[in-house]
């Protein structure tokens, strides 16, 4: 959950008012830091301690939890600031409501505001994530400090500085590691009368993820500052565990406090109670151990708690399905549910000369072929996290396929009384609400060369309704997509030959796009055949089918070579872009596609080459890089399973006093230990 900040109206009061707190970032301006020194705690007492009773109703990560009656927080001369809750209304929709931050000149000096008063109120609203549940815990005390600020960077005449947080040691001390907000300003002025004018700022260079701009007149100029909304889960709200089991709450940090005999068992939260990008952190307090326990479904991956590299050569299997021309593979979140597609385009010598899609729900050891979209020249599948929505292309002259209900029945798309199209590639956001797919572009209307999206409307199904073609035209090769599906990044196969630049952006769902301006025309030829983007598209990864590796870590605008000059099929990342994954065809008569795969876990930085030669055609990831399915052209399906807990009720991960761990939730089941610390948790 986050803050958002609501502004009732603008006033002028005399005193200037920088609120750079209350669970939003300090973006501009304010400096002064924690003026404090060393130390670990912020030298003051707390002027407001608020322990809600119990049950205490869902809080925001790192925002207080408000008094009943109004506090006052900073008082300045005349100038004052009060914090109180606001329940649910006009101002706050939310259930839970919010705070009530209040400025005003006491003109009568009676320590309220009343109707002599001249005020500028803003509101800090809730917004809850969903049913979240509730947890076995109790309220943590809310605190908030007050430390004289001398003239300086921060306040030119002096003023005040106040900090919240929450007492999580529970010693009725403010500790520096405990502040949940940044340093909140409330300066003296240099004359009489100051004016304030709060507006909304846009995402940009000021405000990464938006917030407000205040505007601020008096005797000495005009001075801007930005209130910036702090990115989701850089904070958390802490609640204790007293009991011996718990429902753990996506975006709460729980301590586990329990001295009753017998240890504690922690549950993780199931959808729709988290959603995929919450986080949620364990920490040990008290000398009983602590388990985290799956539900069904549900796994845990390891790699942060010690595990080994992925893709070892030992934990590789060959899946029992047919061998065939394999073409592509997708994968869901968690790799429980996989998807194939075979090509009867160019049959190898010895193949079966069938092209159909095939599912599996069981991470690849069994599989189902699916013949409803038919037997065609399949050159490329996607899925959502979930598993259930499938989108597949062919290159021969065919349209678009989907299936909702995972690969069992499937609907023909892309107005199915027009022509086909030579479809080269597909991909869709994690939820399959968007969706992008390629044509090739050499000129005739079935190769018209364009880029076509589709975005689901209000009582549309799953890929229903248009598909909108896209410029320019060019002959493309692959695409790829954030979680979001609003970034897309497509290659241009043999872009020299066809004076085209390589590599294309696209920040706003595909309606428009841009060339990377790190490959100019002309230059060098590229011979791009498959890109890759992590969830959020920052990262994003190329590769040659006659050449080398290319990543990016800003959503494209640069790109780094990686290995030289090997020649790749396919190429992968997993959500967070760490763990990349490349595989080979191989050839007697190319010494540069030898046949291999390789894998790095440092976002390309260095390389290991894993399994023995074969021809790979395909390969994909599980959002955490654990997973690795892999296709062989003219010979079957390889998985590589590593660092997972065991799925189901019969996985979990135990800690004890020291240990802390943060789970981030990926989808379709799955959790990633995104931090750890302590000794060494036990991983079943």
């Amino acid at each position: 959950m986050r803050l958002s900040l609501k502004v009732s109206r603008e006033s002028r009061i005399s005193a200037l008012l920088l609120l750079v707190g209350l669970a939003l970032t300090a973006c501009g301006g304010g400096g002064g830091g924690d003026s404090s020194g060393s130390g670990s705690n912020i030298p003051t007492q707390p002027v407001v301690g608020v322990t809600p009773s119990s049950p205490a109703p869902p809080t925001v990560p790192g925002s207080p939890v408000p008094p009943a009656t109004p506090a006052t927080l900073v008082q300045n001369g005349n100038a004052r600031i009060t914090l109180a809750a606001e329940p649910k209304g006009s101002q706050c929709q939310d259930p839970v409501g919010g705070i009530k931050i209040t400025a005003f000149i006491d003109a009568n000096n009676n320590g309220v505001l009343d109707g002599a008063d001249v005020s500028n109120t803003q509101y800090a609203c809730y917004q809850a994530p969903g049913a979240a549940g509730s947890a076995s815990t109790t309220g943590i005390t809310t605190l908030v400090s007050l430390v004289n600020e001398p003239a300086g960077r921060a306040c030119a005449n002096g003023g005040k500085k106040f900090f919240v947080g929450l007492d999580a040691n529970s010693n009725g001390v403010l500790d520096v590691a405990e502040a949940t907000t940044p340093a909140a300003y409330l300066c003296n002025s240099a004359g009489p009368d100051v004016g304030i004018s709060i507006i909304d700022e846009p995402r940009g260079g000021n405000c990464a993820n938006a917030g407000k701009q205040i505007s601020t007149t008096s005797g000495a100029g005009k001075t801007v500052e930005y209130l910036c909304y702090a990115a989701p889960g850089l904070s958390t709200t802490w609640q204790r565990i007293t009991g011996t089991a718990a429902q753990l709450v996506s975006g709460l940090g729980h301590i586990i406090s329990s001295f009753s005999v017998g240890n504690v068992v922690a549950t993780l939260p199931a959808e729709p109670a988290v959603k995929p990008g919450d986080t949620l952190t364990v920490r040990g307090e008290s000398g009983n151990e602590w388990r985290i326990t799956q539900a069904a479904g549900q796994t845990i991956g390891t790699r942060k708690l010690g595990g080994t590299e992925p893709g070892l050569e030992t934990s590789w299997i060959q899946q029992s399905e047919p061998v065939h021309d394999w073409w592509f593979v997708a994968s869901s979140a968690s790799g429980s549910k996989l998807a194939a597609v075979a090509n009867n385009f160019l049959t190898a010598p010895g193949a079966p000369k069938v092209g159909f899609v095939y599912t599996s729900a069981d991470a690849g050891v069994t599989w189902t072929e699916r013949q409803a979209p038919g037997d065609r020249a399949w050159a490329s599948i996607a899925s959502s996290a979930d598993g259930t929505k499938l989108a597949a292309v062919a290159s021969d002259l065919s349209r678009i396929w989907t299936s909702a209900d995972s690969g069992n029945s499937w609907q023909e798309q892309f107005a199915s009384g027009s022509s086909g199209r030579f479809w080269v590639s597909i991909t869709m956001s994690s939820d399959g609400s968007r969706m992008a797919a390629v044509v090739l572009g050499n000129g005739a209307a079935t190769d018209d060369g364009k880029i076509y999206t589709w975005e689901q409307s209000a009582g549309n199904a799953f890929g229903v309704g248009p598909w909108t073609a896209r410029t320019p035209s060019r002959n493309w090769r692959s695409i790829a997509s954030s979680a979001d599906g609003s970034k897309l990044v497509a290659a241009v196969y043999n872009d020299l030959l066809d004076a085209q630049q390589p590599i294309y952006l696209s920040t706003d769902s595909g309606v428009t796009w841009t060339p990377s301006p790190a490959f100019p025309i002309g230059q060098v030829t590229h011979s791009f055949y498959r890109v890759a983007s992590s969830q959020d598209g920052t990262k994003l990864a190329a590769a040659e089918r006659f050449g080398k590796i290319y990543t990016s870590s800003d959503s494209g605008l640069s790109w780094t070579a990686r290995i030289p000059d090997h020649g790749f099929n396919s190429i992968a990342l997993s959500g967070d872009g760490n763990t990349v994954v490349a595989v080979q065809p191989l050839s007697t008569t190319d010494p540069l596609a030898t046949g291999k795969i390789y894998i790095s876990t440092d976002g390309g930085a260095t390389w290991t080459q894993r399994q023995q030669a074969s021809s790979w055609r395909g390969v994909a990831l599980s959002a955490d890089g654990n997973r690795i399915v892999a296709a062989v052209n003219n010979g079957r399906i390889f998985t590589s399973t590593s660092n997972r807990t065991t799925p189901g009720t019969a996985g979990s991960v135990t800690g004890g006093l020291t240990n802390e761990l943060q789970l981030r939730y990926l989808g379709d089941g799955l959790f990633d230990a995104t931090s750890a610390s302590g000794p060494a948790f036990i991983v079943k």
